[in-house]
């Protein structure tokens, strides 16, 4: 009789790869917030993590995000500088906006 292999064993490998994953140091880094930055986050030192966080629920308490899209209400004009950006946008202006 023929003994069967037991296939996947590359399983096991991925999983450990993936907690292996950490967040970048800059994540839990403090930083320090511009005027426009803090209105929104109430702060002036934070966490990326903090940042990231707190102008999300500003937007979703807002009602200010339509699908992909962001739309500016008087205070996130002086932060994004434009009446509408995408949520993929979202993070490159957060990091203008962070001092170390």
């Amino acid at each position: 009789m023929a003994k069967k292999k037991k296939m996947g064993g590359s399983k096991g490998k991925a999983k450990e790869a993936k907690s292996s994953r950490k967040a970048p140091q800059s994540f839990f880094k403090e930083f320090e917030l511009s005027s426009e930055l803090s209105e929104i986050v109430g702060k002036t030192k934070a966490t990326m993590q903090e940042v990231i966080k707190n102008v999300w629920k500003y937007i979703k308490d807002k009602g200010l995000q339509v699908k992909r899209e962001i739309n500016a209400d008087e205070k996130l004009k002086k932060l994004f500088g434009k009446d509408k950006i995408t949520m993929f946008e979202l993070p490159k202006i957060i990091k203008q906006n962070l001092k170390k």
